[in-house]
């Protein structure tokens, strides 16, 4: 074969495999972000109106951050916006399963909330939950609850995900390193220890990968005062029974459920779930969960 015939070959193949590849700026610095996660470094990431710090070796929130900036604000703006629009988002932002807190940044950072109580049992996080609250002048009015948040306070066993800093969960459904013996909090007490009346949150903000029927089961007074609810929902971590008890706890103080999907996507044009469809949910969905003003 002549010479010039495989050149001409091989330019193709520069051009349409190796090209994109080399070119392919996720494909490189996932590798080297891991390497940094490793060497235990931390990165601070400069947003539009914000700084953040994350863990580089984190696959899924750190290096989503690192990439595109930010971490689900767009639903989350999204949902403060469709609350605002309600006179509803107001006063105390609730963050449970809180990470890196980034939910609790972006929260405070629309102006909408006074001030913030965030919930995080893993230790990693919660220190860089600390170090962005003072990067953004946020410490004096974000208290941050070192603990897991569940039906009743004890202790736990942690199941940690090793490339998910957001996956951890107290329920055996991950395969990283266990931690045992963290502290658990009722949501109910957290906020009587920090002298956070029920009445003053705005809105709970739930993931706790697989948690959320005992967190809310050790939430009942702040139910009771049907603050607005976002909780990320998983039926694939429960059984038949405790899906039950997820959609009675629900629908014993809601009113209205809307996908977050659908509020980011139509606003105030979002229709809420017909009443036998929240039963009927078998993929993970954040779920906005709203009162009436009559059932208050």
């Amino acid at each position: 074969m002549a010479k010039s015939s495989l050149k001409k070959r091989f330019r193709r193949f520069r051009e349409s495999v190796l090209g994109p590849l080399l070119l392919n700026r996720k494909f490189w610095a996932r590798p080297i972000y891991t390497e940094l996660g490793r060497r235990d470094a931390k990165i601070i990431v400069n947003g539009s109106d914000h700084r953040i710090v994350v863990d580089p070796g984190d696959r899924v929130i750190g290096q989503a951050i690192l990439r595109k900036g930010v971490w689900g604000r767009v639903e989350q703006d999204a949902v403060i916006a469709f609350l605002a629009a309600r006179g509803l988002a107001c006063g105390v932002f609730v963050d449970v399963g809180a990470n890196i807190g980034s939910q609790t940044l972006y929260a405070m950072l629309s102006g909408k909330f006074d001030r913030a109580v965030a919930i995080e049992p893993f230790t990693a996080n919660g220190d860089l939950f600390e170090m962005t609250m003072r990067l953004n002048d946020l410490s004096d009015r974000v208290s941050i609850v070192r603990a897991a948040a569940g039906a009743q306070a004890g202790t736990a066993t942690l199941y940690t995900d090793a490339w998910n800093s957001g996956g951890h969960s107290l329920k055996p459904i991950r395969s990283g390193p266990e931690v045992a013996d963290i502290s658990v909090v009722t949501v109910d007490q957290a906020l009587a220890d920090h002298n956070c009346r029920t009445h003053d949150v705005g809105l709970v903000w739930i993931d706790v990968e697989g948690a959320e029927v005992d967190v809310l089961e050790g939430m009942p007074d702040l139910l009771s005062a049907r603050p607005a609810l976002m909780v990320e929902y998983t039926p694939a971590f429960h059984d038949p029974l405790a899906r039950q008890r997820f959609v009675a706890q629900v629908r014993t103080y809601y009113d209205r459920i809307y996908t977050v999907d659908a509020v980011a996507a139509r606003g105030m044009d979002a229709e809420p779930l017909a009443d036998d469809a929240l039963d009927d949910l078998d993929t993970q969905t954040d779920l906005l969960c709203l009162a009436d003003a009559r059932s208050k």
